[in-house]
């Protein structure tokens, strides 16, 4: 169960604020279309019957504070929908954010892990497989250089020593080669 519902203080009050005015903006629209047609029946009914139109007068006024009290209590409903739903967004964004400024102080040890019910779980399984072809990568320049580094130490006067060297140097380059550090035009 969740502990802690808003985790992401301005990304989700960003995303409760826009569907809130959203709601907000459907009914003005709707209300003054209601408010028009009433006005447009009410005008023909009073020419027909003035009494008829005086009664429909008066619950159109009696509806107006009910409409209003509907109106808070679904912008309430609203609120706490946004809250449960944009939880959902920002609790991952929250998770993979922590997780990548965890790897930007060099961590790749660590797995994107999001809920069951969380939403950018497409996002995780992207990023779980960018870690482990890095980690892959980067284990596999590791043990070249340790490799490397052995051989350098002993290699002094052995041509043999040195021949492996050499391909131990070209695998090690080829794997770096394969890490794009700076961006390309």
């Amino acid at each position: 169960m969740r502990k802690q519902f808003i985790v992401k203080k301005e990304m989700q009050f960003k995303l409760i604020f826009t569907v809130v005015l959203l709601f907000l903006l459907i009914f003005v629209i709707s209300s003054c279309n209601i408010y028009l047609l009433m006005n447009y029946f009410i005008s023909q009914l009073s020419k027909q019957s003035p009494e008829i139109s005086q009664a429909i007068s008066d619950i159109f006024v009696m509806f107006r504070w009910r409409l209003l009290l509907i109106v808070g209590v679904n912008i309430v409903i609203v609120i706490l929908i946004g809250i449960l739903f944009t939880h959902q967004i920002a609790g991952p964004a929250y998770n993979i954010e922590r997780v990548l400024t965890k790897m930007a102080e060099g961590n790749l040890a660590l797995r994107v892990k999001l809920r069951k019910n969380d939403q950018l779980s497409n996002l995780e399984e992207v990023l779980n497989l960018f870690l482990e072809k890095h980690r892959e990568r980067l284990r596999k320049i590791k043990v070249i250089t340790i490799e490397v580094n052995k051989l350098a130490t002993k290699c002094k006067n052995n041509n043999e020593d040195t021949a492996e060297l050499a391909r131990l140097s070209e695998q090690l380059e080829k794997e770096i080669v394969k890490i794009k550090i700076e961006e390309q035009d």
